[in-house]
């Protein structure tokens, strides 16, 4: 768990594009960049709910488009 004054260290950055802070713009964006969600599904490392969950929101929004 992590405790108010603890350090975190960077270990490996598996994406230039996406900082957690882009990543949640793109999240809770209403109609984010379809373009945007594929990139982010292609993030190695990124939990597989999170993936499943982007790829349901591109999906959905390309037969919108």
């Amino acid at each position: 768990m992590i405790a108010p004054g603890d350090a975190i260290t960077l270990v490996d950055r598996q994406t230039e594009r996406f900082s957690i802070d882009e990543f949640w713009k793109v999240q809770l964006s209403h109609r984010p960049s379809t373009d945007a969600l594929v990139e982010l599904i292609a993030i190695p490392g990124l939990a597989s709910d999170w993936k499943r969950r982007l790829g349901e929101r591109e999906k959905w929004l390309r037969a919108r488009q």
